[in-house]
């Protein structure tokens, strides 16, 4: 059995949450079973597709104050058996989430300021540095075989025709 697992605080009401996870759960085109807005459980079923056998979906609620609602996905291979899923049980917990995104919970304070890492070369980590090269084209006297920089007529060592 392959489970995939989400959480997210998002910033409304206990019952607007809960209509935003049926909401969310509606776009995975999935039957719901059971919800109960006391309990704050919604639980949905995912058909079978090309790539899967079907999906168990649990959504569970929990009220932290007025104003925030904390949100659990999860999603389970129906069949317990099943080895793999193609990636669709973590689909369903992204799509949940990614629903209800716009309503995360935001911090108001900026978060602390963080020592910034660097490379063994100075380089802060996560940047990435520039490095510009200018190519110099030399060429070689057919008479000598000394290099001579671009541009010259003469060769520097013989004097020769370039």
């Amino acid at each position: 059995m392959i489970i995939r697992e989400g959480t997210i605080k998002i910033q409304c009401s206990y019952d607007t949450a809960f209509g935003l996870c049926l909401e969310a759960i509606k776009k995975l085109n999935c039957k719901v079973q059971k919800e109960n807005l006391q309990e704050g459980i919604i639980e949905a079923k995912g058909g079978i597709t090309f790539t899967s056998l079907g999906e168990n979906i649990s959504v569970k609620l929990e009220k932290i104050n007025d104003n925030i609602t904390g949100v659990a996905i999860k999603s389970a291979t129906a069949v317990s058996t099943v080895m793999f899923d193609y990636g669709k049980n973590q689909k369903n917990v992204d799509t949940i989430i990614s629903f209800l995104k716009p309503y995360e919970e935001k911090s108001f304070y900026p978060p602390p300021p963080q020592q910034m890492q660097t490379t063994p070369a100075g380089i802060p980590y996560g940047q990435t540095p520039v490095i510009i090269k200018e190519r110099e084209v030399l060429i070689r006297c057919s008479y000598c075989g000394a290099l001579n920089e671009q541009g010259l007529t003469k060769c520097k060592e013989c004097g020769g025709t370039l």
